[in-house]
């Protein structure tokens, strides 16, 4: 019996979806697991227990702890980690700290994730620097040729290159340790975009060789949302500067450390952040790294074929995913636990006055659906997110859902 024809049910039980539901968006916001719920709970009781006891005695241990079991799973040393609610804020930490001045550049792909552009675009305004997106190969090719393609538009302006681990809308993953290391030879500092990395793909940030890498953990691990972490290189860590300023040390009065201006912001929940443990127990020992990578890659490799048959439509005529296989690298693939595929050009825009997509109303309203719609490079894309939970019959009923959708359209 192969992977993706396991009974189902026996993952299902370990989260509390909502009946009649099918989550497809794990990508986005995934939902957390039943165990991991309590674990988030047990913390956040511990705290109004005592706050005092937990702030100012015990929370520098509690933070420490978690840290380097989370940095034993992404390898590296939790000397080098500190939490943040989600890559989004340990990407402006980063932002807030990396020294850009008048006429250098920054550079992305064409892969980025959009908020991560915005917020680059505005700290180059606010110094004088600039951006450069770099377009990727279409096809993508081999990782060598992404490698030339990119560093092609490196220049000595070059300051920073920000690339996404996992992209987002286009859900491609990208040779990021051969980027890092050409970036080394060229003496560019890389901050990496991983928020679909950790669990979807093997990770060992000491091996890239970044110098910031910055991820959510409520996606694929499966951590509470407010979950997330910033890794910092050993020699930039006395460079970091927080753009929260509070008292700057933890209320037991320890020796100082790069990490204080991070976690101790005044109060706030660590739970989520203290939870994380939790989620990697689950995700290592009750299922099982190995286990849930076959099962979602090959649900992932299902959808595929079924939409190619759907469409009746050849990938040559644009309805690949977006990285379209050259023949000679038909044995290597970019996918990990999600899919982007491209919608047919007769798939209408969406409300002008909404800015919902009308397939994305059909979708829940009929069939209670939950995916993502990205627009990418001005066209419109379905992604499908793949997790434990997720059953064959569950991408069965997208199919039939986007059947009856197409039918409703002039072609």
């Amino acid at each position: 019996m192969s992977s993706v024809d396991q009974d189902v049910s026996k993952y299902r039980k370990y989260w509390n979806l909502a009946e009649g539901v099918t989550y497809l968006n794990h990508g986005s916001f995934g939902p957390t697991p039943l165990v991991v719920q309590e674990e988030l709970a047990r913390w956040t009781s511990l705290l109004a227990s005592n706050p005092m006891n937990f702030y100012v005695r015990n929370l520098p241990d509690y933070l420490d702890e978690a840290c380097q079991v989370l940095g034993d799973f992404v390898g590296t040393s939790g000397d080098n980690l500190v939490f943040a609610d989600n890559a989004t804020f340990a990407m402006n930490m980063v932002a807030a700290s990396h020294y850009l001045k008048e006429g250098d550049e920054a550079l992305f792909t064409d892969h980025e994730y959009g908020s991560v552009l915005r917020l680059w675009r505005q700290k180059c305004k606010e110094v004088g620097a600039s951006i450069v997106v770099r377009k990727l190969p279409n096809p993508l090719g081999s990782d060598e040729e992404i490698v030339e393609t990119l560093f092609q538009a490196a220049s000595k302006k070059t300051r920073l290159l920000v690339v996404s681990h996992v992209s987002s809308a286009t859900a491609v993953i990208l040779p990021v340790e051969k980027i890092c290391q050409r970036a080394r030879e060229m003496k560019i500092p890389v901050c990496i975009d991983g928020p679909h990395a950790p669990v979807q793909v093997p990770l060992d940030i000491d091996k890239i060789g970044c110098t910031y890498y910055c991820a959510s953990l409520h996606k694929w691990m499966s951590a509470p949302l407010g979950s997330g972490f910033l890794y910092v290189t050993p020699n930039q860590q006395q460079h970091m500067k927080p753009s929260i300023i509070s008292w700057g040390r933890n209320m037991r009065e320890d020796a100082p450390t790069w990490k204080d201006e991070y976690h101790w912001l005044g109060t706030r929940n660590p739970a989520p952040a203290l939870a994380v443990p939790s989620a990697i127990k689950f995700i290592t020992e009750t299922i099982g790294l190995d286990t849930f990578r076959d099962y979602t890659q090959g649900l992932v490799a299902s959808a595929r074929q079924s939409y190619r048959l759907l469409t009746g439509l050849d990938y040559d005529l644009g309805l690949d995913p977006i990285p379209t296989h050259k023949p000679e690298l038909a044995g290597q693939h970019r996918y990990g636990s999600m899919i982007t595929l491209p919608m047919p050009d007769f798939v209408p825009n969406p409300d002008a006055q909404t800015g919902l997509h009308p397939l994305r109303v059909f979708l829940w309203d009929r069939y209670q659906i939950e995916c993502l719609l990205p627009r990418w490079q001005d066209k419109l894309y379905l992604r499908i997110s793949c997790h434990l939970y997720t059953s064959p019959a569950d991408l069965d009923r997208l199919m039939t859902a986007l059947a009856e959708y197409f039918e409703t359209l002039p072609r």
